[in-house]
């Protein structure tokens, strides 16, 4: 398994591929480098904002705080600079 990226979308992406084989497998998601590149094409084409549809996955309760919303710590950081907010 493979993580790649992939510059035309600014997105990662992990890539799975089994020579000779029809079994291979790419899968997108998203991270902190692509939440802080989508805040910054935000701001700089002066759009109003975005959508933050699915924040359950990204909640690890077994992390030590700090670590638990890495994802949404990481909006919160990009849009606002240091987090305003106590971590999770």
């Amino acid at each position: 398994t493979e993580y790649c990226w992939d510059a035309n979308a600014d997105a990662p992406y992990l890539r799975h591929d089994e020579a000779g084989s029809a079994n291979d497998m790419f899968l997108s998601f998203t991270n902190e480098t692509q939440i802080r590149k989508c805040v910054e094409f935000i701001r700089n084409n002066g759009l109003g904002g975005f959508i933050i549809y699915e924040l359950g996955e990204g909640h690890r309760v077994s992390q030590p705080i700090g670590k638990r919303d890495v994802l949404l710590q990481t909006v919160k950081k990009a849009v606002w600079g240091k987090s305003k907010f106590a971590a999770c």
